[in-house]
């Protein structure tokens, strides 16, 4: 037993040290502000100085141009009808809607919508249960507080008869004498055969019971009418709860009313935030078996004899020119007669893990690889020796490109740019007379600023100031002429071997003899 009770002890020390855990976090927090400020000073007095700010901008030029064709296929989604958008359905999407809003002044209603929305039904439901069972409890009240009212008054007149009866016969006793008092219980008794005479002591008793009867009512009616007011306080703070819940539940109604008709409207936008939003294994597995038209067409292409225009002749190779062509295409029909129409699933015809966009309720996916329909599509914006190419042929150069071009076709190439002039001066004209020029330049403000000086001309100082300022101009001349010659008068006393420093002007020489001593002084 020991034994048994050790090691359940040791057992749960364990347990209690492996579900224990102390957690210590630090926090340091640092802030610090720093501003720097100079002051532009110009140190001259004479000149004035005009300081120029000019903001760096970054400069684009945009053109846009066809890069390549590429087939899609477009793939209906269903949307949901109005009746179906609903407030379930609004929490079903919460997550997403909230993330693609439209307007900020619909977040709030569309939290209350998702965290909000049971509990406030369970509250104003028990609100109303409350409500109406404290309002039968105060009609009860009230009922029972009238009916006690009627017995505290009843009980009021009889204490006020028997307080009379009492003062009668108080004053029969002392005023009026026994035989008359016989003769009256007499006449009393013909006329209330059953009644006794009058007693004083059964009066006074009638008298006490009726006063403490009544006193016992009025305790009872005051009690209740404490406790009926009471409940009214109740009944009125659970009203004015119930009020405000129910104000807020109605707000709420009108703003999930709001909501609900904002979504509506724009249905497709949110629709296809959620489809954006879905997995893309969980799409493949959704649209991977979508059965889609496979046909084959009968083309027929009609060329006009003569060449059409070409602002690119000079560019194509030999042998290729540009002509009109009209296209006419049918599908291939059966040994019936009837359209040579197949399915296949649309996994084997588009890259369903790649999405290029939406347009409406469908969804565009990139196909593997050309149909008929989509060659006969294709075939406007095609062209055998550039590629890819807008049908607008302005589209597929700009200014700047053509400005580039005729620079290093004149340098490089002068007969050929001679040769090619005429055909250049006619794209020249078309571009520049073109309204939706390609190429334009696109600023974009860096708040970066660049600082210029401009000194003035013009000098500010006085005539007086600038004639002082001259002869001081002269002076450092002078003194400049000075310490030239002055440097030759060096140089000449170096060529006579006179090395003394020439700037000492007095010499003092000791001489130390026969126990005599001679001082020379010379200049």
């Amino acid at each position: 037993t020991k034994k048994d009770f050790r090691e359940a002890v040791i057992k749960a020390t364990q347990e209690y040290k492996d579900e224990r855990s102390l957690e210590i976090e630090t926090v340091d927090s640092y802030n610090s502000e720093y501003t720097e400020s100079g002051t532009i000073v110009n140190p001259n007095d004479e000149l004035s100085v005009t300081y120029l700010f000019y903001e760096l901008q970054r400069r684009y030029r945009v053109s846009e141009q066809l890069y390549r064709v590429m087939p899609v296929v477009l793939v209906a989604q269903q949307v949901p009808a109005p009746n179906e958008i609903t407030e379930a359905w609004i929490i079903a999407h919460d997550w997403i809607i909230n993330r693609v809003l439209l307007d900020d002044s619909f977040r709030n209603t569309l939290q209350l919508i998702a965290q909000r929305n049971v509990g406030d039904d369970f509250a104003i439901r028990e609100l109303r249960k409350n409500l109406r069972q404290q309002r039968t409890l105060v009609n009860n009240l009230q009922i029972e507080f009238s009916k006690l009212k009627r017995g505290t008054e009843n009980r009021y007149h009889a204490l006020e008869e028997s307080t009379a009866n009492r003062i009668e016969e108080e004053h029969e006793k002392r005023f009026y004498k026994w035989p008359y008092q016989w003769g009256y219980y007499q006449q009393y008794n013909k006329n209330n055969k059953d009644a006794t005479p009058p007693d004083p002591e059964m009066a006074k008793a009638y008298e006490q019971a009726a006063s403490d009867a009544y006193k016992h009512a009025a305790e009872q009616a005051e009690r209740l009418s404490l406790s009926v007011q009471r409940e009214v306080n109740t009944l009125h703070q659970l009203t004015s709860d119930y009020n405000n819940v129910m104000r807020e539940h109605l707000d709420r109604i009108t703003q999930t009313r709001r909501l609900v008709t904002h979504i509506k409207g724009n249905i497709l936008y949110y629709m296809q935030a959620i489809w954006s939003m879905e997995p893309p294994d969980q799409r493949y597995m959704r649209l991977y078996k979508v059965q889609i038209p496979h046909f084959e067409a009968d083309r027929t292409c009609i060329v006009q004899s003569e060449p059409a225009e070409d602002i690119f002749a000079q560019f194509r190779e030999e042998g290729k020119q540009k002509y009109n062509a009209w296209l006419h295409g049918k599908i291939k029909r059966n040994a019936e007669g009837r359209p040579d129409v197949s399915y296949k699933q649309l996994v084997e015809v588009a890259d369903l893990d790649t999405v290029l966009g939406y347009k409406g309720n469908y969804m565009i996916f990139p196909l593997k690889e050309h149909n008929a329909l989509t060659e006969f599509m294709a075939a406007p914006y095609i062209d055998d020796a550039f590629g890819a190419m807008d049908p607008d042929e302005l589209s597929n150069i700009n200014l700047e490109e053509f400005s580039r071009y005729i620079c290093c076709l004149h340098d490089e190439a002068p007969a050929e740019y001679e040769r090619l002039k005429p055909v250049l001066k006619k794209w020249l004209e078309r571009l520049l007379s073109d309204p939706l020029r390609n190429g334009d330049e696109i600023i974009v403000p860096t708040g970066s600023l660049f600082i210029e000086m401009l000194p003035s001309s013009k000098s500010l100082l006085e005539d007086f100031k600038l004639k002082h300022r001259e002869w001081d101009v002269y002076k450092v001349q002078e003194e400049v002429r000075m310490q030239a010659l002055e440097n030759i008068r060096y140089a000449k006393r170096i060529l006579v071997d006179e090395l003394e420093d020439p700037r000492i002007e007095k010499k003092v020489v000791v001489e130390n003899g026969k126990g005599e001593t001679n001082i020379n002084i010379s200049e």
